[in-house]
């Protein structure tokens, strides 16, 4: 280094602060501890600039580190040592930590400033703790901080978020007590916040005021004032604040042009939005976006999906992320799966992937409209993509194969779950042991049949598991084995299971089980049991169980009371059967 001729300390830390900025960070911080350890002198903005490389790297820990050696060594510290950390962790959601880095700084007799403040509060309305805001800004204000108009916008618009709109305008007043001047940004806010709050009359208020006091609004306060004047119908209004702005030299742009489909579709003016759509020389992603969301919203799910597949074919425009989610949530819902489908193939064949979220509920809706072969190939394709899915998504699946009979494809893909190392739930083995009780009630129907049995006998869960797939008893044992909670759905489904394989007495058992549990039954597991009972023609028993149900305030539904009228049903077809006819009573 002597003979580079770096001698002193400004030179020294002028060459830390180069490596900095070539993304050197560690190597910087070990040629600093070389020069400490040689007893040669570095200052604190040698170490300033190690631990802002660390943060801007990401490395959090190695720059607290470093100030940690600040206060080992003795090397004074100050705002910059500790604003750095605090910026970093701010950057990454981490707000309890820089809170506490903001504590040692008072506590190191270093002053906090508004830029730290601004940080901090920035920070807190990102993670969406807006009460926060509020609160730590009057926490900074009560320490003698001064606050800056950065500060001040940041609360400001945590209050009309809030929709406290009289604590905002009172904080703009504020403002202008200590002679500082709101710009546009600080009115913009209010007018959106009063635009939130449904008072587009007070909005335009302060637009006006704007205008009295000479400050100019910008593009984005007329893109939120006309948006929500077109939405209100004030279409007129709209057009000749449209042309006002214009002649104020501000061109719109395709923010504008969002915020004016945006505004008509909430309207309801749908043909108004499309023919302003159409009307546009360029379309682009964003007004596109806009048009389908727009259609989306006002449940014009099909234009959403033409549109859609149009922009495609005639511009080789793919709208945004959160609108192919609005369209294929809505395909989904409306069950208008061929749609669905194809949206989601042009969009993975274009390389746009959306969220485990998305996948999971075109699934779920494939399979509850009875299409589980086509869910299934989407499943496998997310996984040989990468896609690591849930618990509930292999149980979608398994529901599907369960209801159409296909217990091997189910079976197989719940041993292909366990194998992966994903936990199944208690819903996982519902979904199986009923598909399991179905399949042994069609064996045993089919044994019955085969063996012309005249009788209605017991049966328990392991009968009629000739040449099963799924073993009822043996899914319960594992329930049990892992500890998995039960849970209402569990227990009514073992309920019925043995209602209707005539086995009341188990079915009991499980009953009072389910209670001792602490588990609360509901209208389908009273009407399961009730449903045993009549079958078996126990009506009293059946009306006791109905009158403790009500006593405990639940409702007797439909299925309950056709349930006790099939079971009155029994009981006097019985009554018929066994009544000797009218020839073996004149005999």
């Amino acid at each position: 280094m002597d003979e580079a001729g770096i001698t002193d300390a400004y030179a020294r830390t002028t060459l830390v602060d180069g490596l900095r900025l070539n993304g050197k960070t560690t190597s910087g911080y070990e040629v600093l501890r070389a020069w400490r350890e040689a007893g040669l002198l570095v200052d604190a903005y040698g170490y300033n600039a190690v631990i802002r490389g660390f943060c801007s790297e990401k490395k959090l820990q190695e720059a607290e580190s470093v100030l940690q050696d600040m206060r080992n060594l003795g090397v004074p510290r100050d705002t910059y040592s500790y604003s750095n950390l605090i910026c970093g962790y701010c950057e990454i959601g981490d707000i309890l930590k820089a809170f506490s880095i903001h504590k040692d700084m008072v506590s190191d007799g270093v002053k906090s400033n508004c830029f730290i403040a601004s940080v901090m509060l920035q920070c807190l309305c990102k993670m969406g703790l807006t009460a926060e805001v509020v609160d730590y800004f009057q926490w900074f204000k009560d320490s003698g901080m001064f606050l800056d108009e950065v500060s001040y916008n940041i609360v400001i618009d945590a209050c009309c978020k809030l929709g406290e709109m009289q604590e905002a305008e009172d904080l703009l007043d504020e403002m202008k007590g200590k002679r500082m001047v709101p710009d546009a940004i600080h009115y913009t806010c209010l007018i959106n916040g009063y635009c939130r709050q449904q008072e587009l009359q007070s909005a335009l208020d302060i637009l006006k005021e704007m205008k009295d006091l000479g400050v100019k609004a910008d593009i984005i306060t007329y893109n939120i004032l006309l948006g929500e004047m077109y939405k209100h119908g004030y279409a007129g209004a709209a057009n000749d604040l449209f042309e006002f702005m214009e002649a104020q030299g501000l061109k719109a742009n395709n923010d504008t042009y969002c915020a004016i489909i945006k505004g008509l579709c909430k309207g309801g003016m749908i043909k108004e939005a499309r023919e302003f759509f159409n009307s546009l020389e360029e379309k682009c992603v964003i007004t596109c976006s806009a048009m389908v969301n727009g259609y989306c919203e006002a449940d014009h799910t099909q234009e959403a999906h033409r549109l859609f597949v149009s922009l495609l074919s005639k511009y080789g425009i793919l709208v945004s992320k959160r609108a192919c989610l609005n369209l294929l949530d809505k395909l989904c819902m409306e069950g208008n799966m061929n749609a669905a489908l194809e949206a989601f193939e042009k969009m993975w064949g274009l390389g746009l992937t959306l969220d485990e979220i998305a996948y999971s509920k075109l699934i779920a809706a494939l399979c509850r409209y009875g299409n589980t072969k086509k869910a299934r190939a989407v499943f496998d394709i997310l996984l040989s993509s990468g896609f690591t899915l849930d618990a509930q998504t292999y149980t979608t699946i398994m529901n599907g194969y369960c209801k159409e009979n296909c217990l091997r494809e189910a079976t197989d893909l719940f041993n292909d779950m366990k194998e992966k190392g994903i936990r199944p739930d208690v819903v996982t083995y519902t979904v199986l042991i009923k598909g399991a009780l179905e399949e042994n009630r069609e064996n045993l129907s089919l044994k019955k049949r085969k063996a012309n049995l005249k009788t209605c006998n017991s049966f328990s869960l392991s009968e009629g598991t000739e040449g099963k797939v799924l073993d009822a008893c043996a899914l319960q044992s594992e329930v049990n084995i892992m500890d998995i909670r039960h849970d209402v759905v569990y227990y009514t489904v073992l309920i019925d299971g043995h209602c209707k394989m005539n086995n009341l007495q188990d079915a009991v058992r499980l009953f009072e089980e389910m209670m001792d549990r602490g588990i609360t039954p509901d209208a389908i597991a009273y009407t399961a049991l009730v449903s045993g009972y009549c079958r078996r023609g126990d009506v009293d028993s059946a009306v006791r169980l109905v009158d403790e149900m009500t006593s405990k305030g639940i409702m007797a539904d439909t299925p309950t009371i056709s349930a006790l009228l099939d079971g009155y049903e029994i009981v006097e077809a019985r009554k018929v059967k066994l009544r000797p006819d009218k020839q073996e009573r004149t005999q």
